[in-house]
């Protein structure tokens, strides 16, 4: 049976957004508005209660929990440092400091989905969407040569399969959901007929 619960807010957090859930439902996480004017990410749990996270450098003070793993131990999301773009990054249990996933930054990159064990995790670093694995950083190619705006907004279980949305047009403001494997590359799932030229997975 579904049950609906109001997060606690710990003192000087004004609200809270939840922007995903771990997959066994124990977990929460998102972003965290704080009375000092700041936004940080944080993860709660049932014993834990609201647990800020930390940002990339002192006085930096902008993060967002964006999803989490099976249980909730390894957190992704968007971190940046005093007077720098987000960057995407990995928080893991029970440490509140972030690691830089791919070490590039611009005004979208961030952590939007990552595996069930979390060894896999996916999305967009300066400007391109991105596979982080035990193996390295992995650029996804762009569906035409010459535009690689993109973003992997999602994955599956074992992180094998990537979608997200890519440019795919001659201006580069026109774009379409993709389907990435390691077998297959990057596959444009097409778009709805008749409507604008523009779509995402």
């Amino acid at each position: 049976q579904s049950s609906f619960r109001v997060l606690e807010l710990p003192a000087g957090v004004l609200a809270l957004q939840v922007n995903g859930v771990s997959r066994d439902g124990s977990t929460v996480v998102g972003l965290a508005f704080l009375t000092t004017g700041d936004q940080v990410a944080f993860r709660w749990s049932q014993g834990e209660g609201v647990a800020l996270l930390e940002d990339l450098a002192e006085g930096g003070v902008r993060a967002s929990a964006l999803c989490a793993d099976e249980t909730g131990v390894r957190v992704g999301g968007t971190a940046a440092g005093p007077g720098t773009y987000p960057q995407p990054v990995r928080w893991d249990a029970p440490s509140p400091a972030p690691v830089i996933v791919a070490p590039q930054d611009d005004l979208l990159a961030g952590v939007y989905d990552m595996s069930v064990d979390g060894s896999v995790m996916v999305g967009r670093a300066a400007a391109r969407a991105f596979r982080a694995s035990p193996a390295g950083v992995h650029y996804l190619p762009a569906l035409i040569t010459g535009l690689p705006a993109s973003i992997a907004s999602g994955c599956s279980a074992d992180g094998a399969v990537v979608v997200g949305t890519a440019s795919n047009g001659p201006t580069g403001t026109q774009f379409a959901p993709f389907r990435w494997t390691a077998a297959g590359g990057t596959v444009s799932l097409g778009d709805l007929p008749g409507g604008i030229e523009s779509g995402g997975a």
